[in-house]
């Protein structure tokens, strides 16, 4: 399925609520961000422009620098690089 783009569906959701899919994107983020993924991004497909704002609080929380380009107006790649540590004693 498209929506007029070149994008697809890869998966049909039961629930098609856009919070839950919107959820389910930040999810799949936060989990490479929670484990230390050094380099995150939607692997190559965009993330809903609607989530932004949230990948980017996420990011921050979890220390890494941000990179975000709009596809169009619903679509963006988001792109996230952890900041190295910097040692406190």
């Amino acid at each position: 399925m498209t929506n007029g783009n070149d994008y697809g569906l890869v998966l049909k959701f039961d629930d098609e609520s856009e919070s839950f899919v919107l959820g389910f994107e930040a999810g799949i983020i936060w989990n490479k961000m929670s484990r230390g993924d050094h380099i995150v991004d939607g692997a190559g497909l965009p993330c809903h422009r609607l989530n932004i704002p949230l990948l980017v609080k996420m990011a921050d929380i979890h220390g890494y620098d941000c990179n975000v380009q709009h596809a169009d107006k619903d679509w963006s790649y988001f792109g996230a690089t952890k900041q190295p540590q910097t040692g406190v004693n």
